[in-house]
């Protein structure tokens, strides 16, 4: 319920920023949206909810979107994978609660895409968060860093394509991914 309410505040924050420059029922009929579904929410109704839809029509007409998760993000050092190892490049936001020595890093291989993990996507990394079997782990090797499966004393590729699993005594456990964010 808490939730609910602060989402519900977060929304018309974004309405009443929104509608400066127009009524309720001129943003909602330029995106395409049912005016009395809007008027309901904003005047008569406190326990209505708007859709996730009714939300990014609107965000699509207005260019904004409320903000929805602003309590839950933090800031996490973004790193490149080069030759040489992890090369810091600045930061990007997260929505889960990371450990304060998190980190994130774009997915560069397909040692795990039969669990979701493609190349472009961002994964967060908590080298302090200890892994426990089915984990998704960040590893460096001896020739390059990618993503494996934690099944102790294995770590186990999951790809489409033919990648060896590795013994974990025989490589680095850089950290236990903790999300993924995906921009496709």
């Amino acid at each position: 319920m808490v939730q609910d309410a602060h989402m519900r505040s977060s929304i018309l924050k974004w309405i009443e920023k929104e509608t400066v420059s127009c009524s309720l029922r001129q943003w909602a009929i330029r995106a395409k949206v049912e005016p009395s579904t809007l008027q309901k929410f904003v005047y008569q109704a406190p326990d209505h909810m708007l859709s996730m839809a009714v939300i990014a029509k609107l965000a699509a007409v207005s260019g904004s979107y409320p903000e929805l998760n602003r309590k839950e993000m933090t800031e996490v050092p973004f790193f490149d994978i080069e030759k040489d190892g992890l090369v810091r490049k600045g930061h990007t936001k997260t929505t889960k609660a990371a450990g304060p020595n998190a980190f994130a890093v774009p997915v560069l291989w397909d040692t795990m895409n039969q669990r979701g993990f493609f190349v472009e996507d961002v994964v967060v990394v908590d080298p302090d968060r200890k892994p426990t079997k089915g984990d998704v782990v960040l590893v460096k090797t001896t020739r390059r860093i990618a993503l494996y499966e934690y099944n102790e004393p294995y770590l186990l590729a999951k790809s489409s394509t033919q990648h060896p699993n590795l013994d974990i005594g025989l490589v680095d456990v850089l950290g236990t991914v903790t999300e993924k964010h995906s921009f496709y």
